[in-house]
């Protein structure tokens, strides 16, 4: 709900806001593996993690408890289902997101297991390269929060899709864990500004029930997450491991040409009723 307040709050300045949150959201992501990647062959236990994550659970709850956010006014309250979250403009984005989060999750939850099983990679290096792969994805946001609120998303969503796409493509080719290593961070980059950017979109066609369309497309995301695992886990675990992430990679390809398909769709003009056209002075 924070990305739609920032979409409600800067309507001129979407891409900016949405990308520099979800760079906050990287950061940590960086964080948390690199300390693990150096405590852990120490000989630290895994409890002592768990327990930080829940120190940071009781921050956020106290930061939270202390916020003094201002009230929606009666008239905002809705009841029974919204209707307009059925629209195209809310559907196709949820949809792509959906398939953004279905391989991102994938990607970042098997990686790990990928280099070590898969590419004989260092366990050290292993939980190294997922703080490789969100800061390459913190660069990457850091780029698309420059783009101009003129640039159509749907345009960079698929270009972005496409290139993440080839840089899983290339693990059914690496033959070192340090090349596959490269090819995670090639694919965080191109990862970045997809999900603030399909965000943005949803929001700017959806100027008056921001909350409604962006909290769909925001549990259809949540949905690829639960999806990924079993999805995913088998194929991981098969002869050929690079395997997922070539399945991986067919998924982003179908959501760039589903990207393209719904800029095309939600661009379209409503149809005029009667009405409108009876009433409008410059008609007959």
């Amino acid at each position: 709900m924070s990305s739609a307040l920032l979409a409600d709050l800067f309507p001129k300045r979407r891409k900016f806001f949405l990308n520099i949150s979800q760079m906050a959201y990287c950061l940590g992501a960086v964080g948390g593996p690199a300390a693990m990647g150096r405590l852990l062959p120490l000989g630290v236990s895994w409890r002592w993690f768990f327990a930080g994550t829940a120190a940071g659970g009781v921050v956020l709850l106290v930061l939270f408890a202390l916020s003094h956010a201002p009230r929606p006014q009666r008239q905002e309250h809705s009841r029974g289902f919204p209707l307009h979250a059925l629209r195209a403009s809310v559907l196709l984005p949820a949809l792509l997101v959906f398939l953004y989060v279905l391989a991102e999750m994938g990607t970042a939850t098997f990686m790990n297991t990928y280099l070590r099983e898969g590419c004989a990679a260092p366990e050290s290096w292993a939980i190294y390269a997922l703080s490789i792969f969100w800061a390459a994805m913190v660069a990457g946001r850091a780029l698309c929060a420059l783009l101009p609120e003129s640039v159509p998303e749907h345009r960079v969503v698929s270009v972005l899709m496409l290139l993440s796409g080839i840089g899983l493509l290339a693990q059914a080719g690496v033959e070192s864990w340090t090349a596959a290593v490269a090819c995670f961070a090639f694919t965080g980059f191109a990862f970045s500004g997809i999900w603030p950017l399909i965000v943005a979109m949803t929001a700017s066609r959806n100027p008056h029930g921001t909350g409604v369309a962006v909290g769909v497309t925001v549990a259809c995301g949540s949905l690829g997450c639960v999806v990924a695992p079993p999805l995913f886990g088998r194929l991981i675990a098969g002869a050929e491991p690079a395997d997922a992430f070539v399945w991986m990679a067919a998924i982003l390809f179908v959501g760039a040409l589903l990207s393209l398909a719904a800029g095309r769709i939600m661009n379209q003009p409503p149809p005029q009723s009667d009405d409108d056209t009876m009433g409008n002075p410059n008609n007959g």
